[in-house]
């Protein structure tokens, strides 16, 4: 998934004039942000015990869509440190025989 979402962005950025380029991120964007805007409501009226010390994540609400995109692009590129770089042998969560055996 985060691999087709680079590629498509990237497809789009560079075969896609800009105005419809930027039409199609935003309404991406909004679908995004109705989506979290609806899962916030719910978690609101189901599950919070204190509803209105969680209000003040309304404010997070339009950057969280964002920070979800750069997230997606941020697995992609750890995804290929994995393939590429064998990334998890450089892990410090193993003990040392561990990563010795892998290696």
């Amino acid at each position: 998934m985060p691999f087709t979402i680079v590629f498509y962005t990237i497809y789009m950025v560079i075969t896609q004039p800009l105005p419809f380029f930027l039409a199609s991120m935003v309404l991406v964007y909004l679908f995004y942000f109705c989506l979290i805007l609806v899962q916030f409501v719910l978690y609101l009226s189901v599950l919070s015990d204190r509803k209105w010390e969680d209000c003040s994540a309304f404010l997070v609400l339009p950057i969280y869509p964002l920070f979800l995109f750069i997230a997606r692009l941020w697995s992609a590129v750890a995804l290929l440190n994995q393939m590429f770089n064998k990334g998890h042998l450089d892990s410090a969560m193993a003990p040392w025989w561990v990563l010795k055996k892998g290696k």
